[in-house]
């Protein structure tokens, strides 16, 4: 955007209301720790490599579960015993803050947002699509 005067205005992101930060974080842990966001630091960080490995072997069970009110529950039961897996070790779930690149705790309702993602986006089985493609 410009001005009258043709000089550029500087417009300021607003960050999303949805990220709610709890208090800083002193040391990250890679070994235990997941990060959000994307780019190399969450990657390549080990816990991540963790949750991932956590998330690949409940993923088909939570897709085989129903919309209905059984359903919902089983996959929230399925979200918590992942975050459980996590905190077990010491790992934390933590974000970077826009303003001074610190890291923070993330909301527990941002865990369960970002941990169901995870499940409805891992690929099928791949036993499962080998055999649709064999049949076609």
């Amino acid at each position: 955007p410009h001005t009258r005067s043709g000089k550029k205005t500087v417009t300021k992101r607003k960050m999303s209301s949805k990220i709610n930060y709890s208090s800083a974080v002193a040391d990250l842990c890679p070994e235990r720790d997941v990060v959000f966001g994307r780019g190399g630091h969450a990657v390549h960080n080990p816990g991540n490599g963790f949750l991932l490995d956590a998330v690949k072997t409940h993923s088909s069970e939570y897709k085989k579960l129903g919309k209905n009110k059984e359903g919902k529950e089983e996959k929230k039961h399925i979200i918590q015993l992942i975050t459980a897996m996590v905190q077990a070790r010491g790992g934390r779930f933590l974000l970077r803050q826009h303003k001074d690149k610190a890291w923070q705790e993330a909301s527990d309702k941002k865990v369960h947002e970002k941990i169901s993602h995870m499940l409805r986006d891992q690929p099928r089985d791949k036993a499962l699509n080998t055999a649709v493609r064999c049949c076609c």
